[in-house]
């Protein structure tokens, strides 16, 4: 079976030197990535691992399915493995690939389908979600699912740890995956999209702290918003302060103070009465803050 990778993501570029480092190394034929783009936090190219390992890289146009899928059939593709691709895949590239492209989503699909699955998976507070190889149609994360394992969300998960246990389990089922469509093993089972939501894009706006939010949901947003992906913002004087790390205070009751109030402030940190509750953010991450008095409304 002749694989050919795209992506352009640190998910591709895991799933691909994992495929590397396997005995399926020599059924890599091509890649496809990007050497820059500015919509993807967790960019990573494929380019330089593909030159590394003499692998061949498209260097055509990416907005032309014409030439991308000439250029698969001139390597004698059986499949390609679409692994962190930001645009739908047209239908006429897929019809080329004579055993179609495959495609990732980290969520138990036919739920969650469609954009940031992770954060809205921790802003939401599920306790797990999977990550799905699934056949790729013209729409976005509605084919035949070929491989779905759970992945559990644990209480004290941020983005930054769901995304490295997502990295090692998507990347090893890939392997299996990858040995059971070489013997023919696969069995799809077809979505019922009635089953399902779709999530959508998520703005910046979404990753501004409201104070009048629970603690809960405040502490929940932060979480989901750590690197790989840019953090949640605080608003102070006029100024926009990333926030990558906080502690929900549920000892002292403040039920007559106001959201917002700034109620207390260390060295290390600051007090912020929330909707429901108090949150505790640490200064170290914005030196900036460190100007901020008790008794000051944010």
């Amino acid at each position: 079976m002749r694989i050919i990778v795209m992506g352009t993501v640190e998910f591709s570029s895991k799933c691909l030197t994992t495929l590397l480092e396997s005995p399926y190394r020599s059924q890599i034929v091509g890649i496809i990535s990007m050497s820059k783009n500015s919509f993807n936090s967790d960019f990573a190219s494929l380019i330089p691992i593909a030159k590394e390992n003499e692998i061949p890289v498209y260097m055509g146009d990416l907005n032309d399915p014409t030439e991308m899928s000439q250029w698969c059939q001139s390597h004698k593709v059986d499949i390609v493995y679409c692994l962190g691709w930001s645009k739908l895949i047209p239908k006429e590239f897929i019809d080329a690939i004579p055993r179609g492209v495959i495609g990732f989503h980290p969520s138990k699909l036919p739920l969650n389908r469609g954009r940031h699955p992770l954060i809205w998976a921790i802003v939401l507070g599920l306790k797990e979600t999977a990550t799905t190889y699934f056949q790729m149609d013209p729409t976005a994360d509605t084919g035949d699912i070929l491989s779905q394992v759970d992945l559990e969300i644990s209480e004290s998960e941020n983005a930054t740890s769901l995304y490295q246990k997502m990295l090692t389990q998507g990347s090893l089922q890939l392997l299996e995956l990858t040995k059971n469509l070489d013997a023919d093993l696969i069995i799809p089972i077809k979505q019922n999209p009635a089953l399902g939501n779709t999530w959508r894009k998520r703005a910046r706006s979404d990753g501004i702290i409201d104070w009048r939010m629970s603690a809960q949901s405040i502490h929940r947003l932060i979480k989901s918003l750590t690197p790989p992906y840019p953090g949640a913002e605080m608003v102070y004087q006029g100024n926009f302060f990333k926030i990558f790390a906080s502690s929900i205070i549920d000892e002292i009751r403040c039920d007559n103070i106001e959201p917002g109030l700034v109620t207390s402030k260390t060295n290390l940190a600051i007090t912020i009465k929330c909707g429901e509750g108090q949150i505790e953010i640490p200064l170290a991450q914005n030196l900036e803050l460190n100007s901020i008095e008790i008794g000051e409304y944010l």
